[in-house]
C-alpha cells in the first residue's frame, strides 16, 4: 500500500511540478510579450518623435523659402518703383528741356518779328527831325 500510495503521490508531484512549470512558462511568455509591447511602444513613440522633428525641420524650411521670395519679390518691387521713378525723372527733364526750348524759339521769334517790324513813332520823329533840318 506504501509503495502504491508513493508511487501517486510521484505522480502528483510530477502533475504538481508540470503545471508549475507551464505557470513559469506561461508567465515567462507573458513576460516577454509585455517587454515586446513595451519596446514596440517605444519604438513608435521614437518614430513618432522623429517625424515630427522632420516635420518642423519641413515647416522651418518652407518658412524660410516664404520669407527668401518675399524678400526677393520686395526687392523686386522696390527696383520696379525706382526704375519708373528714375524713368519719370527723366521724363520731366526732357519734358522742361523741350519747354525751355520751345520758350527760346518763341523768343527768337518774337525779336525776329520785331526786328523787321518798323516802329512808326520812330519814323514820325526821324521825318520831323529831317523836316527841321531843311
Amino acid at each position: 500500500n506504501s509503495l502504491a500510495a508513493g508511487g501517486s503521490s510521484s505522480s502528483v508531484k510530477k502533475t504538481n511540478a508540470m503545471q508549475t512549470f507551464e505557470l513559469y512558462r506561461k508567465q515567462a511568455k507573458e513576460k516577454e510579450e509585455r517587454e515586446k509591447a513595451i519596446k514596440m511602444q517605444e519604438e513608435q513613440r521614437k518614430m513618432y518623435k522623429e517625424n515630427m522633428e522632420r516635420e518642423r525641420q519641413r515647416e522651418e524650411r518652407e518658412k524660410l523659402r516664404e520669407k527668401e521670395e518675399e524678400e526677393a519679390l520686395d526687392m523686386a518691387r522696390r527696383s520696379q518703383q525706382e526704375q519708373e521713378r528714375r524713368q519719370q525723372i527723366e521724363a520731366e527733364k526732357l519734358a522742361a528741356a523741350k519747354e525751355r526750348e520751345r520758350k527760346k524759339e518763341q523768343e527768337r521769334r518774337k525779336r525776329e518779328a520785331m526786328a523787321h517790324k518798323i516802329d512808326m513813332n520812330a519814323q514820325s520823329e526821324m521825318m520831323a527831325a529831317f523836316e527841321e533840318t531843311m
